[in-house]
């Protein structure tokens, strides 16, 4: 099985580092962040609409987080999974 997969962003300040793999049946997701107590929830939200607009239903989605607002995120997580749909 040939497991696509992309990324998208930097680990800087600001920023936000997102890997996608696209795989599986379900929505995995792993957030590194020192505001996910804060923002935890918010992101995890962010990534279920992203998700849902594209239609995914299984992925690994890997979330560097350095402080990143909400709009960075969601267009991070796009364009990964963009790119990961190109890789097909």
């Amino acid at each position: 099985m040939n497991v696509k997969s992309a990324t998208c962003g930097e680990k800087k300040k600001e920023d936000a580092k997102i890997t996608v793999k696209l795989t599986g049946t379900e929505i995995k997701m792993k957030l590194l962040s020192k505001n996910t107590d804060m923002f935890g929830i918010y992101i995890e939200k962010a990534v279920k609409e992203v998700c849902e607009s594209y239609r995914i239903k299984g992925a690994e989605i890997l979330i560097e987080d350095e402080g990143a607002l909400d709009f960075a995120i969601r267009a991070r997580l796009a364009t990964a999974i963009e790119r990961a749909i190109e890789n097909e």
